[in-house]
């Protein structure tokens, strides 16, 4: 049902009235999805309401994925750490899709703060990087350094600063990993 109505909070919140009124009994795998959609929307408040509600109201335990469609969402290092607070509160270990799924976002919004973050956060928990986490930071390099060549009227100088400073944090953090 969730994947057919429109992907919006009010249609969400609709449907679930009407599966609450009909006394209709949701699983981990339906609030997973309303979560990622509210992820996805860069509704991150309202995916991590969701999951209060399938605790709360429907008693149900969160699962890996339900953290994975959490991260999606994560903004900062604020919800980056406390994503990682709970999942440790469950006994649910951290993984490469779940960093990968933080990276994309950092990456997509341009957190450079957070990407750096996130790197961290690997090497924390001594973690190997996987393919898809040097593939999103290479498009990431590619089109940061595509955005400095073709704008270069609009792109700011704190912009050219940050991605340099990047590229030091991240042969830095290469280094440190062994992986130069």
């Amino acid at each position: 049902l969730i994947e057919i109505i429109p992907s919006t909070k009010s249609a969400e919140i609709k449907l679930l009235k009407r599966l609450q009124k009909s006394e209709i009994k949701c699983d981990v795998d339906f609030f997973n999805i309303l979560i990622k959609n509210r992820s996805l929307r860069g509704d991150y408040e309202g995916a991590r309401e969701v999951m209060y509600d399938m605790i709360h109201r429907a008693k149900l335990e969160p699962d890996i994925v339900t953290y994975g469609v959490l991260a999606i969402g994560c903004k900062s290092r604020e919800n980056a750490w406390e994503l990682i607070e709970e999942m440790n509160e469950k006994g649910i270990k951290i993984n490469m899709p779940i960093l990968g799924a933080m990276l994309k976002q950092g990456c997509f919004t341009k957190n450079f703060e957070y990407i750096v973050e996130v790197l961290e956060i690997i090497k924390k928990f001594k973690l190997k990087p996987d393919e898809k986490i040097f593939q999103t930071l290479d498009k990431f390099i590619i089109g940061c350094n595509y955005l400095k060549k073709k704008d270069t009227k609009n792109v700011s100088k704190i912009f050219r600063n940050n991605v340099k400073l990047f590229k030091e944090d991240l042969a830095k953090w290469k280094k440190d990993m062994g992986l130069d």
